[in-house]
Order: C-alpha cells, then structure tokens, then sequence
C-alpha cells in the first residue's frame, strides 16, 4: 500500500500522467495490472488512458473492452512498451481510429479485438500492423470494405471476425486474404454469398463459421474450399425448414471433418455424409422440431460423436444402429419417454452415452444388454424415481449422473444392486429425496448393506 501511495505522489508531484508501479507494470490510476494482462475494462474511460512504461515486456495483453472510448488519436498508446501486444477495445463507441494511432507498435499487434463499435470503415491504421493475425471487426457499421487496407492484411491475417446488419453486399476485397485459415460471418443481412465470394482464400481455409444471418441452406460457395475442416452453420434465419440445408457441391467435400448445424429451425434431418463423407463429429442441435431421421446412413464407418440435444425425438432413432463406429451419443433435451429394450442394441461401440433432461419414466431391465463399451452415462434430470436395473449391464461403467432426479435410497428400490457385478467401480452423482440429505454413492457405499 505505502509502495502504491508514494508511486502516486510522485506521479502527481512531477507533473506527469498519474500512474501506479506494479511489480514491475506501470498503469494508469484507473487501471491494474496483472502481467501479461493490464485490465482497464469496464472503468467509463471515455479516451484511452496515457501509459507510461519504464520496462518492456515481452508480451502484454491490454483489455479496454465495455468503456465509453469515441476516438483512438494519434500515438494512444505512445507509452506502452511491449513486444507483443493482444489489444482489446471491443464494446466502446468507437468511431474513428487515427492514422497514427498505434505508432510504436505496428510489429507488435497480434491480435485486435474491434468488435460492438460504431466504425463505419475499416479503419486505414490497419494496414500497418504487420504483424496482425488476428482481427475482429464484427458487429460495426460498416458496409465497404479499402482494398489497398485487406491487400495489405491479406500478407499475414489467419483469423477475421467480421459481419453486421449493415453489411448487405458481399465485399469483394476479401479475395485479398490468401493466408486466412479461420473466418467468422455474423449476422449478414444478405441471403447469400456469389459463387466467386471465397475465391482467394478457397485452399488455406479450414474453419468456417457462418452465424446469426438470413442464410436459409449454406451458400454453395463452400464447395470450392478444399482444404475446410469445420464447418459451422448456426443460429441462421431459416425461413424454409423443409428444404435441404446443405450446398448443392458437384463432389463430396472429403476434407471436413466435423459438422454444426445447431438452431437451424430444421424439421429434416440433412443428409450430411452424402456431402461430407468423412465428418467425425456432428452436432445438430437445437431444433425443437426436428422429431425423426429419415436418410439412410448406409453403415457409416467414420462418426464418432453425435449430438442431438435440444431437438424433438420422442424416440430412439433405429438408424442410429448403422453408426458403427459412434462413441459418443448425446439426445439431451429431447422427449424422450420410454427406453425400451432393443432401443440401443446395435450401438455396441458407444462409450458415452447423455440421456438427460429428458421426461424419462421406464428404462427397461433389459434396454442396455450391448452397451458393453459405455464407460459415461448422464440421465440426471429425467423423470426417473430410482436407479434403473439396466445399468448393471454396463460392464466398463465409471460414472453415472444421476442428479436431479427424485430418488427413494431404500432397500425395496435398491435391493438389485447386490447383483450388481461393478457397484463398487461406477461413480454415482445425485442426492437421496429420502433420506433426505444423503448422497447416492453414500447408501451404495454404506446403507445397501443393511438390505
């Protein structure tokens, strides 16, 4: 405290900026610092702070996100010393970026985060950060996008965030960015992108993320990007259910690996291995009307997790059967009611297995006789009112989730469990309804005895 105080007072004393000495930062009154990171979030700062660093740091991460900053001027950041600089100003109001603003550090930016203000350009400073990677720009008012500026980015940028409202024209000067990897579109009022829209970037990208637009199926666009591996399509507009969401590709897209198709408003399930033969994971998630399965899997060899959470099944799906290599299941969030025996017979390579949250009432004793590979299972918050028999077919069994149910911990109810082969290798969440206040695991462990 005596360190802090007397850092002020000589800050005040010799005219300067106030600052405090840190260890070994020093930040502005308004300001702490934990290095690497210097937090000045959430502080009302209508301009950003003057630095005044005596030390330079190899890496600094300087988080002025959630203020009231309107313009970054020229030299803002004059007296931060550092070699390495992850710069946060997301969330203000900023509408103008000085042309010299980031002076002395234009080989040291990596990473800017420039998302939720009000530029209505991409601001022309950008183009002499030479060593930017990473930049998010989305959710600002801009409509056009400097060629000379995305040229210029198109050197090094791996990672672009962009997307508004107000972005209603494919912007063609993306073509400048030949080395990106990772792109991020967000709330495009556009309903599609030209046929052309990748071209630049068709071999280097790998992840794509399309959110939150008016798209109703994926633009057709991503059949030319032969080197994607993830393809997230979520959250968009989809205006026509029924229609086939996929792109209309002339090839498979062998390449893509793992497919995301949450909050689609879907009611058919898309044939995604017709396109990509090769996904390993798949999610299509929350779409309260999707209710059955009605494409043919044809012995599909290479998915290994899939998730249907949040959806309409009131059964489970018996094409589920030909996934032969599926370890992972998860139907979370649906409406399931019975789980009857033979449900799950032919998924005999599942190793994780999420029933929650569904209005579960019988599992019969028999329903999980070939899920010998089941090592994880969750059913907490179902409408079960004790452990079910069928669990002591689950040989590799080590946790169970169980929480959230109403359980009845008593001998009349658990009396099977001295059968029960693995009681004393699975691991039991979930807490007795009577007696009240004790765990599960604790009657396994000390009260199935006295049955």
């Amino acid at each position: 405290m005596h360190l802090h105080f007397s850092a002020i007072l000589l800050a005040l004393l010799s005219g300067t900026s106030a600052f405090i000495f840190d260890q070994t930062c020093h930040v502005p009154l308004r300001c702490s610092c934990a290095l690497p990171f210097i937090k000045c979030e959430d502080r009302m700062l209508p301009r950003v702070p003057n630095f005044n660093m005596t030390t330079n740091h190899s890496s600094l991460y300087l988080q002025l996100q959630n203020n009231r900053i309107l313009l970054v001027q020229d030299l803002a950041f004059d007296g931060l010393k550092t070699d390495k600089l992850y710069l946060d100003m997301s969330v203000n109001r900023i509408h103008s970026i000085g042309d010299n603003a980031f002076s002395g550090l234009e080989d040291a930016i990596t990473v800017l985060k420039l998302e939720h203000n009000m530029l209505t350009s991409i601001p022309k400073v950008l183009a002499n950060l030479t060593k930017l990677t990473i930049l998010h720009i989305h959710d600002n008012p801009i409509q056009t996008f400097d060629g000379s500026v995305m040229s210029t980015l198109g050197d090094h940028l791996e990672t672009f965030y962009v997307g508004s409202h107000d972005l209603t024209i494919w912007p063609d000067e993306f073509r400048y960015l030949e080395t990106l990897s990772t792109l991020y579109l967000f709330n495009l009022s556009m309903v599609n992108i030209p046929h052309d829209g990748f071209r630049g970037f068709e071999r280097s990208l790998i992840h794509l993320v399309i959110d939150g637009t008016k798209f109703t199926t994926m633009p057709d666009p991503i059949c030319s990007l032969t080197s994607l591996r993830d393809i997230y399509f979520t959250n968009n507009s989809n205006d026509h259910p029924h229609i086939d969401i996929l792109p209309d590709c002339p090839a498979p897209l062998q390449s893509v690996t793992g497919v995301f198709l949450d909050g689609n408003n879907l009611t058919k399930f898309p044939n995604v291995f017709k396109t990509f033969p090769s996904v390993g994971t798949l999610d299509i998630s929350n779409n309260p009307y999707l209710r059955s399965i009605d494409v043919d899997f044809n012995e599909n060899t290479t998915l290994i997790t899939l998730v249907l959470n949040n959806n309409g099944f009131n059964h489970v799906p018996y094409q589920l059967g030909k996934l032969t290599q599926l370890k992972n299941l998860q139907l979370s969030g649906n409406d399931l009611r019975e789980i009857w025996n033979g449900d799950l017979r032919h998924l005999t390579h599942i190793s994780r297995l999420d029933l929650s949250q569904n209005p579960i009432r019988i599992i019969e004793d028999s329903a999980f006789e070939n899920l010998s590979s089941v090592y994880f299972m969750d059913l907490h918050d179902t409408n079960l009112k004790t452990l079910p028999q069928a669990v002591s077919d689950l040989d590799r069994i080590q946790t169970l989730q169980f929480d959230g149910n109403t359980v009845n911990c008593d001998c009349k109810e658990m009396s099977w469990m001295h059968n029960w082969t693995y009681i004393n290798s699975v691991k039991v969440s979930g807490e007795c309804s009577k007696p009240f206040g004790m765990s599960i695991q604790t009657f396994l462990s000390y009260g199935l005895d006295s049955c």
